[in-house]
């Protein structure tokens, strides 16, 4: 008898699946016992028997997804946690389970779970703990305080509560109201050394060194054996012109942390700061090896090299002025592509409403042509889940957000950007100082052949959730069929992993190495460049290749442009247009 069979029997014989589904259950059919026993329910609504069995299979199922949670094994826990809810929808434990489970790779779900766990069960304290904890680490600060405020209003006492509370109010750029809120931690813990970090970074940021050095230097002594303490204060020497010292203390975090890459980039500041270019440069370097997907990383080592390898001509450092948004975060928040997207969202979205715009340091000062505001006074941090920009962008609403430090991905479908094109495409021209050499390479690459195909192979860094790899063998299945009916092309490769050349070897790619140009610190943006100008462009789930696609397809003028894409779900490459398409950091696991 099938088991949809057994469903029906339910009404002519409670009973009798009743004693079936307890027999599933014991031999670990429980998803299918408790169908069986609400299907009895639903036949005999007073059959006591099964009214007591499920929610104990219920519990059953919840309890063997939480095992392998607390194992380590949250994949394996999913399934499970879904299967429960699948069956008892607002089960409070089993919300609160599955968002953290899915956190890492999907905000969005995480955050309707947190919120449908708090509908179920409204004092729920370690849900609100766990969300507060999502939304501080996304940068939604002010969302994380409300949630925080009702957390303590549940349980003044909760472990670590107050000091939460505060570092979410930091974030929010609301340190004036955070510093109470740490004190009142070393009240409920004389000894919370985090607490005395946080006092001493407010003062830190407020200007106020010498308190902050102190502060900084009674938090080692509290706690020697943490590398938290050693690391702020070394930043704080830093900040004071104190390099030297600071290395001292950095010494002491690489004994306590071996391999931190936040190590490596510190000591590569400390001897920038010393004049100490070669050991910087190998001091980044390293940091970059040791996690290549840190936006900081990635930007410190740039800089340097690129302010090292060419003469750059003075500019007036601006400020400005009026209503405005920054970007604090540009340049850290995510690689290249990454900050593509965001430096054009926050440029578009201030031409658009009549703001002013301020970014700090990054790579795109010295790439592309222009001079850019510097970031003056602090702005409240608004994180794009908090808001309704991309509405904004497009005009959608007639909401305008002046006045903030905008914070996120802002990986949005290129539609809402796209009447904007033409800035997009003359605030990331290329500076006059790297043109030569970019047009240098492009006149050689056209004069191999008439049709440019450039290929972008990402590796690296990438393999994991949204940052899946699509195989080389889609990319050649294309060329098979297409090569033949192009006119004349050349294949130009752009691929962090060089040995992928063997793969494409009957087509005789070009790399960057053939070409005869060099870009120190910027040797990336040569094949960034390519990609922006190739007749035909195969790119990688990545935005590197996706954003200039969208310069290549805002020129004027010339031939129509190819451009395609991975597509997970069919397995191939598929034709897009770069200014009507999510960019792939939207694109979930199957």
């Amino acid at each position: 008898m099938n088991d949809d069979t057994l469903v029906r029997a339910a009404r002519r014989d409670p009973g009798a699946v009743c004693a079936i589904a307890l027999e599933r259950a014991r031999a670990g059919e429980l998803e299918l016992a408790i169908r069986l026993w609400r299907a009895v329910l639903a036949a005999s609504p007073g059959h006591a028997e099964a009214a007591a069995l499920l929610p104990d299979a219920i519990d059953r199922l919840l309890r063997a997804g939480f095992g392998r949670h607390r194992a380590g094994r949250p994949d394996e826990a999913e399934p499970f946690y879904r299967a429960v809810l699948r069956n008892d929808p607002g089960n409070a434990d089993a919300l609160h389970l599955l968002a953290l489970v899915v956190a890492p790779r999907d905000g969005v779900e995480a955050d309707a779970l947190y919120r449908a766990a708090f509908a179920a069960r409204p004092e729920f304290p370690e849900a609100l703990h766990n969300h507060a904890r999502f939304l501080t680490a996304t940068g939604r600060y002010d969302a994380a305080v409300a949630v925080l405020r009702r957390l303590l209003a549940i349980d003044p006492q909760w472990p670590d509560g107050c000091h939460a509370l505060g570092m979410a109010l930091n974030g929010a750029e609301r340190g004036r109201e955070a510093v109470p809120w740490f004190r009142r931690m070393l009240v409920l813990v004389p000894d919370h050394v985090e607490a005395w970090l946080s006092i001493a970074s407010y003062d830190d940021r407020a200007g106020r060194m010498e308190e902050a050095l102190g502060a900084y230097r009674g938090a080692v002594a509290l706690r020697p054996d943490l590398e938290m303490p050693h690391f702020m204060l070394a930043h704080a020497l830093l900040k004071l012109g104190r390099p030297a010292e600071a290395a001292g203390s950095l010494g002491r975090c690489d004994r306590l942390a071996p391999g931190d890459h936040r190590n490596a980039l510190s000591l590569g500041m400390v001897l920038e700061a010393l004049e100490d270019w070669d050991g910087a440069e190998a001091a980044y370097a390293l940091a970059v090896r040791l996690c290549p997907s840190s936006g900081e990383n990635f930007t410190l080592h740039a800089l340097l090299r690129l302010r090292r390898a060419f003469d750059w001509p003075e500019k007036p450092r601006l400020a400005a002025s009026g209503a405005r948004v920054t970007m604090t975060t540009l340049g850290r928040n995510g690689r290249f592509g990454n900050s593509i997207l965001q430096y054009a969202f926050l440029r578009l979205y201030a031409a658009e409403h009549g703001m002013a715009y301020e970014v700090p340091e990054w790579v795109g000062r010295y790439l592309f042509d222009g001079n850019d505001p510097w970031p003056s006074a602090p702005l409240s941090v608004l994180h794009e889940a908090d808001a309704r920009l991309a509405d904004s962008l497009a005009r959608r609403i007639p909401l305008v957000y002046r006045n903030y430090n905008l914070l996120g991905h802002f990986c949005y479908p290129t539609a809402a950007m796209a009447r904007h094109r033409g800035l997009f495409r003359d605030m990331l021209a290329p500076n006059p100082v790297l043109r030569p050499r970019l047009d240098h390479a492009m006149e050689r690459l056209r004069g191999m052949g008439r049709t440019v195909v450039s290929v972008h192979l990402r590796r690296g860094d990438f393999g994991q959730g949204p940052f899946w790899i699509a195989p080389e063998a889609w990319y050649q299945a294309w060329l098979e069929e297409h090569w033949a009916g192009l006119d004349a092309p050349v294949l130009h490769l752009a691929t962090d992993e060089p040995a992928l050349a063997e793969a494409f070897g009957r087509y005789r790619p070009v790399v960057p190495a053939d070409l005869g140009v060099s870009l120190p610190g910027a040797d990336f943006y040569l094949d960034f460049h390519i990609l922006s100008c190739a007749d035909v462009v195969l790119i990688s789930n990545s935005t590197f290749s996706f954003t200039a696609t969208m310069l290549n397809a805002a020129r004027d003028g010339g031939e129509a442009r190819r451009f395609l894409r991975p597509d997970r779900d069919r397995r191939c490459l598929v034709p897009y247009d770069p200014w009507d398409a999510d960019p792939p950091q939207l694109f979930r696991p199957s």
